[in-house]
């Protein structure tokens, strides 16, 4: 049986947003260790621009959201939800209000 699009779509961004979760992760870890003094490297400057960037902050939350709420939604598929692309539609439409309401409140 052939899957229908949002399916795949889920699949590939949940597995996308995973990979580059784990980089900006990895980005505000190092760049924190540096700004406490724990480690030496990266420089300072970059470090700090690092570490306070909406650039890493903005594209963090988004896939943060996102990919928590297709987790959620492949366990759901995984309990039999028959209705599967609306459970996908609402998913995503719950994680784009927290993010939009994310950027207007903290950034």
């Amino acid at each position: 049986m052939k899957e229908t699009t949002p399916l795949v779509l889920i699949r590939h961004f949940h597995r996308w947003s995973g990979l580059t979760l784990i980089l900006l992760v990895a980005a505000k870890l190092i760049s924190g260790f540096r700004l406490s003094g724990a480690i030496g490297f990266p420089s300072e400057a970059i470090a700090n621009s690092m570490h306070f960037s909406h650039w890493v902050d903005i594209p963090l939350v988004f896939f943060f959201l996102f990919h928590a709420a297709y987790g959620v939604l492949k366990v759901l598929m995984a309990r039999g939800v028959q209705k599967k692309v609306r459970a996908f539609v609402i998913a995503n439409a719950i994680a784009f209000i927290i993010f939009v309401s994310c950027i207007v409140f903290v950034f």
